[in-house]
């Protein structure tokens, strides 16, 4: 049986859509149409889709919006764009810029857009421009900037959490991560061989953490050797980083700043359980970057969930620091 390709077509109307359709099952393509920009990237991939075409006279900048949000997220990096220029909207150059593989012009037909849309199917994407892009944005270096934590000395309040989450999460290796535009620190690092764990830090290159940071949402891998865009980065051969599971850690304005991670040296299925418990470490760790109220608040709720998800499977240690750390974030709330 031969293999059809999804292609997602994101437009206002369904011009290009009824322009393919005839020919759609002779060049192998299931067409799905969607008409909202917002939402396309999850629906991109609840799809699978193996491509998209992209009108790009969508309502104000959509097109460049959506392509820069699919550049960014690592679970959709690797889908080849096809952007369809117009009379009206971004420019050629602005589209590639965003993020397109290819930029069909007036006038086209069906053939054009097949074509196009075949040529860049076996594409090899160069999977660092997007992160590179959003970590180089002026609100994100001057976010990350305002955290003051870059090259800064080890702090028993973040050792404290990278141990409680290898000791809940029974994993090799945990990390508090601030991501740069050029690299990556390692605030604490527990399990890291070396020479990653003296020198604190990765060329992005080595990063997995760049891509929740780009995306602002976690990334959860259970082999990145199967994964489409990470099976390339050479963490999995210099770190040995086969399964991860990250969050992010938020700094000024909300923007994400760093991932609070744990890695396996092996396929690993992370449990719900683990992921909510990197959350809520998260949600302390972020208090010593960026003390407020309403931080403080956010941890001591985050530490006592912490505590009542796991109940009497804590060891007595990991009692007295989950409550040592509620004790500190509650004294922070009171007025001296």
């Amino acid at each position: 049986m031969a293999t059809t390709n999804k292609l997602l077509i994101l437009e206002d109307g369904a011009q290009i859509t009824g322009l393919l359709m005839p020919q759609a099952q002779s060049r192998g393509y299931e067409l799905v149409t969607y008409r909202d920009a917002t939402g396309v990237l999850v629906m991109a991939r609840q799809l699978q889709a193996d491509a998209m075409l992209l009108d790009s006279q969508l309502r104000g900048a959509g097109s460049v919006i959506a392509l820069k949000a699919f550049r960014r997220n690592v679970n959709t990096a690797a889908l080849p764009v096809v952007a369809v220029l117009g009379r009206t909207g971004p420019k050629a150059e602005d589209l590639k810029a965003a993020g397109a593989q290819a930029v069909v012009s007036e006038p086209y037909d069906a053939r054009k857009l097949f074509d196009a849309v075949d040529s860049n199917l076996q594409a090899e994407l160069d999977f660092t421009a997007g992160p590179a892009q959003a970590l180089a944005e002026p609100a994100q270096v001057e976010a990350t900037e305002a955290a003051n934590v870059i090259d800064t000395p080890p702090e028993p309040a973040f050792d404290r959490l990278t141990k409680l989450s290898a000791q809940l999460l029974m994993a090799p290796v945990t990390l508090a991560t601030f991501v740069t535009r050029t690299r990556q620190f390692f605030k604490s690092a527990m399990g890291l061989a070396e020479p990653w764990a003296t020198e604190r830090g990765t060329p992005l290159t080595h990063s997995f953490c760049q891509w929740v940071v780009s995306s602002k949402e976690p990334l959860v891998v259970d082999d990145a050797r199967e994964h489409a865009v990470l099976k390339s980065n050479l963490a999995i051969r210099d770190l040995g980083v086969i399964a991860y599971a990250g969050v992010p850690m938020t700094g000024k304005g909300g923007l994400a700043i760093g991932s609070f991670c744990a890695i396996d040296t092996k396929p690993r299925k992370w449990t719900e359980d683990d992921l909510k418990t990197l959350h809520d470490l998260a949600v302390i760790a972020e208090t010593y970057s960026h003390p407020d109220p309403a931080r403080h608040r956010n941890a001591v709720e985050a530490a006592s969930r912490i505590l009542r998800r796991y109940g009497p499977r804590l060891r007595d240690a990991e009692r007295e620091q989950l409550l040592d750390i509620i004790e500190e974030q509650t004294l922070r709330l009171v007025p001296r």
